[in-house]
């Protein structure tokens, strides 16, 4: 066998590289002109959603296969060539313009996708400004404006922040070119989601100081529909509402429930958010800078949910120890405990119900339940929208806020119950008010009028199907609760911290006939929580419980004897008889208390060190296995090499 010199081995490792590098060129050249997609996160959350590809296929039945119609028009502005656009935004660019691309390939020719470079000082840019693109920082344009026939919608600045949100954001503006007319939205509320002067500022009560915006949840419905005000004290609701949102329903009137009720019948829809505890509710305080939630108490449609054979109870909430907030910190670092603060995941929500089957979080301080009557058969099938879990029990609503701890150690074993927190009805629905309108109140301005034609037009049965959501919670649209918001260079972003007002809008868009944005939207939700920790949170917990159980009872019966021995010791300062007390005996007590509520510390920072430990381990083995797997790999591979290599 020839023996290689230095020079061959050298040539022959330059033309190994140089072949290795030719076919890395030419793979690159070929597979430019071959577009392939490969999306494998959880989701197909880089795919267009099924909600998009139907408003697509709906587009070419409005043109129904007539190639000379109007078409969809996309144009999509973005800065190319401009060496001073951030890396982070070309790339941001790229990956909508692929997005597009999808848009384009799924709608065929009924699409008309544009693709324009508005470089300084060109047409291009005039075009850009024309259709009320903004640049950004001056040097740099990424939007698009949407239109069909005469209805233009403009996306004037992309942000990268909502990347989750850009195929909603498309697609609702597509919708709303595709279908101009507006479904009509009624919202009554108690609360003041209209914004306003914020009650716990002095300087903004007396209209010196900045005005609050009316709530986020009110902001977007107004983007997609005619969103009306509705007084809470309204005695007729208007026939052009198509959907009535009734928030915090308190102690109305006959009259008031008299309107639902017909607003019903009639075939409108309903969505109710009730609350045996509602957090902005200021009504029952004296001071508005010292907002104590509850004190204005609970809300329900008392009238309505008993013709509905419905009960809610409005003054209990729900506590569960599977969907409380875990290692939750108050504002001064210490830890709490709010069993009743919901933090539900999709095992909470229903999967067959088109309004919650995207949902994965729900975040629901203080929730009240509903309760079906069984046995009653009046043409209306209930569907359960959300729900706790089987580790559930009622508590006082006013007492939850403040003694979690208190809860967790006299909460007992679970019934096993799962209670209802949001639920549908469908059917014929029946009136609550056979007897016809009800008479005014005494002192009432208006007049009612008790002609015939009056009792002509009461309604005593649905002529149609209907359906009514009943939500039992209404902290879900609090901003803090449902959103961040955050100011940018694009100026204020909304940022979904959960799927609530993606479930509020899921539900008016589904109530109001177009389904299709549903699974667009709900995917701004991609909160995955760390399921195998709280199942390991869970185990121990219940180990803790029993230890701590016992150490809570010792201390109470050793309180309840220093408060006698107090009680007897003090008795000699205004009365006659006096009992003696050793104090000795006394003192010995109180270091028993001391010492009881040292265990009870222990225990509990026994169970923070376990659940971190857990915690630890479990994050460790996630970012720790496939690194270890690849060394051993790689060492086994190296092994069997060199054993090669030796044996030849």
């Amino acid at each position: 066998m020839k023996k290689e010199n230095k020079l061959d081995i050298l040539l022959h490792g330059v033309g190994g590289v140089a072949i290795v590098f030719t076919c890395v060129v030419l793979f690159n050249i070929v597979s430019a002109q071959v577009k392939f997609r490969a999306d494998f996160t959880e989701g197909k959350v880089f795919t267009l959603s099924e909600g998009t590809r139907n408003i697509l296929k709906d587009l070419d039945k409005d043109r129904g296969d007539d190639s000379e119609s109007a078409k969809l028009k996309i144009r999509f502005f973005r800065t190319k060539g401009n060496n001073d656009v951030p890396i982070m935004l070309s790339s941001f660019a790229q990956r909508v313009e692929d997005l597009l691309d999808q848009y384009k390939e799924s709608a065929g020719s009924n699409l008309e996708l544009e693709k324009i470079n508005p470089s300084p000082d060109t047409d291009e840019e005039d075009l850009a400004v024309k259709d009320g693109i903004s640049s950004i920082q001056g040097i740099f344009y990424l939007g698009m404006s949407i239109s069909y026939l005469d209805s233009v919608e403009t996306l004037p600045s992309l942000d990268p922040r909502r990347e989750r949100n850009l195929e909603y954001d498309i697609s609702r503006r597509i919708t709303k070119v595709l279908k101009p007319k507006k479904t009509v939205v009624g919202v009554m509320s108690s609360l003041n989601v209209w914004g306003g002067p914020d009650m716990s500022n002095p300087m903004a009560m007396m209209n010196r100081g900045q005005q609050q915006p009316a709530w986020v949840f009110v902001q977007q419905l107004r983007q997609d529909y005619d969103v009306q005000q509705i007084q809470p004290a309204a005695t007729e609701i208007d026939k052009t509402v198509d959907v009535l949102l009734v928030i915090h329903p308190k102690s109305l009137s006959e009259q008031t429930e008299y309107a639902l009720d017909q607003f019903v019948l009639r075939g409108g829809r309903l969505i109710a958010f009730v609350d045996p505890l509602a957090t902005r509710d200021d009504s029952g305080n004296q001071n508005p800078q010292m907002r104590i939630p509850g004190l204005g108490g609970g809300s329900t449609l008392e009238r309505l949910f008993k013709a509905w054979n419905l009960t809610f109870d409005n003054s209990k909430v729900i506590a569960d120890l599977k969907y409380q907030p875990k290692n939750a910190q108050g504002r001064d670092g210490q830890p709490m405990v709010m069993p009743a603060y919901l933090l539900l995941d999709k095992s909470a929500v229903s999967k067959e119900n088109l309004i919650t089957s995207q949902i994965n979080t729900l975040h629901l301080p203080y929730v009240g339940h509903f309760k079906r009557n069984s046995g009653v058969n009046d043409g209306l099938e209930s569907e359960t929208l959300l729900k706790s879990s089987n580790q559930s029990k009622l508590v006082d609503g006013m007492s939850s806020q403040f003694n979690g701890q208190d809860i967790i150690d006299k909460f007992g074993t679970p019934a096993g119950t799962e209670h209802i927190i949001a639920m549908r009805l469908d059917g014929k629905f029946k009136t609550a008010f056979p007897d016809g309108k009800p008479a005014a109140a005494e002192g009432d301005d208006k007049v009612v009028n008790e002609n015939d034609d009056s009792k002509k037009d009461h309604l005593s049965e649905s002529s149609e199907k209907n359906a009514v959501l009943l939500i039992g919670d209404t902290d879900l649209l609090v901003n803090e609760i449902s959103v961040r918001v955050q100011r940018t260079i694009f100026g204020n972003q909304v940022q979904m911290i959960n799927g609530n007002l993606a479930f509020v809008q899921n539900a008016v868009e589904n109530m109001g006939g177009d389904s299709n944005l549903i699974t667009v939207r709900s995917r701004e939700d991609q909160n995955r929580p760390f399921e195998k920790i709280n199942e390991m949170q869970e185990e121990a917990t219940k180990k803790f419980n029993a230890e701590l159980k016992r150490a809570q009872e010792k201390l109470e019966s050793i309180v309840a004897e220093k408060s006698k021995m107090e009680q007897n010791n003090n008795q000699g300062d205004n009365q006659v008889l006096t009992i003696k007390i050793n104090q000795e005996d006394l003192k010995q007590i109180r270091k028993q208390e001391a010492d009881a509520q040292r265990q009870i510390r222990q225990v509990r920072k026994d169970l923070r060190k376990d659940i971190d430990r857990l915690q630890l381990r479990l994050q460790l083995a996630n970012v720790g296995v496939i690194p270890l797997l690849i060394i051993i790999s790689g060492t086994v591979f190296f092994f069997i090499k060199r054993r090669k290599t030796a044996a030849v």
